[in-house]
């Protein structure tokens, strides 16, 4: 089972979300060219994220991110994406003073042969995560 992404986005944190297509595109003598979809799912979606944290919540946040590495993916529920399973491409932090942190994280929405059936199976139920919180996938 997928570990669910154990924060809360607030009105103060920054998203920018980018959506972009992977494609071939083939150039012919004529100055024609043609672009057709790389992959059976071309589309690629990241969300960049931006938090300002305490030093509990940067090692809390930390831990999980070192947890699941670049390669492990999590459930995230995105504003403008909803819950799906997402990997995190980088993590950065820079130290404000005192017990201040800056976090920017950018996560790549997670594409594999699994994906569907298991997006599926999670439609409607009941998830946990690490932490004991649950969330509900909604229709």
């Amino acid at each position: 089972m997928l570990e669910v992404f154990p924060f809360n986005l607030s009105p103060h944190q920054e998203l920018q979300l980018s959506q972009s297509q992977r494609y071939k595109q083939f150039q012919f003598g004529d100055g024609y060219q043609q672009r057709s979809p790389e992959t059976v799912n071309p589309n690629r979606v990241s969300v960049s994220l931006k938090w300002r944290l305490r030093d509990e919540a940067l090692e809390s946040l930390r831990n999980f991110l070192e947890t699941v590495g670049q390669t492990v993916p999590f459930l995230f529920n995105c504003p403008g994406v909803g819950l799906d399973a997402w990997v995190c491409d980088r993590y950065s932090q820079i130290h404000l003073g005192a017990d201040a942190w800056e976090v920017q994280a950018d996560f790549q929405r997670w594409y594999s042969a699994g994906r569907i059936s298991l997006l599926t199976a999670l439609n409607g139920a009941s998830i946990i995560s690490h932490s004991g919180a649950f969330i509900t996938t909604a229709q």
